[in-house]
């Protein structure tokens, strides 16, 4: 039983409508995937995606992201990345907001993941795209300025370095660096 047919006057472009629907269907049953990863009563508990997975879903949509403008008694505190892109260079703490998480307990475990240090947030500073070079896929992220509450500084797989600074390190992220500069100044205090 034929629901509906594809217009006679339009026969040109329908290999870029099947095209369009099947890349449709593909996302659609990505986020069938997903929420029946997340179903069955754990709608509420976070969970962090295969990197398998997260890679094929962020090659397709954009990420959702915060990044920290982390203030310590010691500087700005920035890790160094031992993944790509932008291997060996400083960066600000940030990642992905996890799914059933919300932006400030994003920040909040994305600086204990990343740096060991426990935090409070004192602003909201802007949200930004981020170009391909500097992250994976189409990254928004939501930028916030923190402070150090407790807990003694340490990297982690993705950074094993993380380091307080007086003066933003030559090699730091160029848009991270922009971002200390506007947000914060040139030689941290």
């Amino acid at each position: 039983m034929v629901l509906w047919s594809f217009p006679s006057s339009f026969h040109g472009l329908k290999p870029l409508f099947e095209r369009a629907l099947t890349e449709l269907f593909y996302i659609l049953g990505i986020l069938v995937l997903i929420r029946n990863r997340f179903s069955a009563g754990e709608h509420s508990m976070v969970k962090k995606l295969s990197l398998k997975l997260y890679r094929e879903i962020y090659s397709l949509v954009p990420r959702l992201c915060v990044d920290l403008i982390l203030k310590s008694n010691d500087g700005i505190v920035l890790v160094k990345r031992d993944i790509s892109p932008c291997k060996g260079m400083w960066h600000l703490p940030g990642g992905a907001v996890l799914y059933g998480e919300s932006l400030l307990e994003a920040t909040k475990r994305v600086a204990k993941e990343e740096t060991n240090l426990r935090i409070e947030i004192r602003q909201l500073l802007e949200v930004k795209e981020w170009d391909k070079k500097s992250a994976f896929g189409q990254a928004i992220s939501v930028v916030y300025l923190a402070e150090v509450v407790s807990g003694r500084m340490k990297g982690n797989t993705f950074g094993k370095e993380a380091k307080a600074f007086k003066e933003i390190p030559k090699n730091t992220v160029k848009q991270h660096q922009e971002l200390i500069e506007n947000y914060v100044c040139a030689r941290c205090e």
